[in-house]
């Protein structure tokens, strides 16, 4: 996906969380960062911001994440209908490479 759609598609998504009026300015870490459930490492940067979001819009009260896979690897399940979110993922040894990932 090109940089400047993933931009896009970033600034859409904050900009209708703020209209939808779900900034509540309480406290938001009190649940705890955002982190892989299995590697235990938090999101960062704006991977951090996207999936906070995802919380608060579908009060969530634990900050743990899986992917597709990882879910598969525990040998769980992902409920019929259910979205996911979407991250980014930046290497640094290829700077020109930002990847959109679902499943990653």
């Amino acid at each position: 996906m090109e940089t400047q759609n993933i931009q896009n598609k970033i600034t859409n998504r904050i900009i209708q969380f703020i209209e939808k009026g779900n900034l509540s300015w309480l406290k938001g870490w009190s649940t705890g960062l955002p982190q892989n459930y299995i590697s235990k490492k938090n999101y960062r940067g704006m991977n951090a911001i996207l999936i906070r979001m995802h919380m608060i819009e579908n009060h969530f009260t634990k900050p743990y994440y899986l992917t597709f896979k990882q879910v598969q690897s525990l040998k769980g399940h992902v409920n019929t209908g259910a979205k996911s979110e979407f991250i980014l993922y930046f290497d640094y040894n290829n700077a020109k490479s930002v990847t959109v990932c679902k499943t990653c």
